[in-house]
């Protein structure tokens, strides 16, 4: 299992700056996983108000894949937008 997590803690006015003003994106929590010796790649995307950890068991029961788990903006450890009324 790879982590490839971009955590912030930032300050509202950084934030603010940083991804209104500058207009650049906010970085999801994404964790790749090999299982076994990879055929093909999927990705895995949670539902509303949930997390990649929903997957956790379905990727026990998998074998010679990829999978790619996603934490979608504001869910998770992906970060949740300070600037803009956002809710999951």
């Amino acid at each position: 299992m790879k982590h490839m997590t971009y955590p912030f803690s930032w300050s509202p006015i950084i934030d603010l700056f940083w991804h209104k003003i500058l207009g650049r994106p906010y970085r999801l929590n994404v964790t790749r996983h090999s299982l076994g010796q990879p055929d093909h790649i999927v990705v895995f995307l949670h539902g509303l108000g949930s997390s990649q950890s929903m997957w956790s068991k379905t990727l026990e029961r998998l074998e010679n894949i990829e999978a790619i788990t996603v934490d979608l903006l504001g869910c998770g450890l992906s970060p949740r937008p300070i600037h803009i009324r956002y809710t999951t």
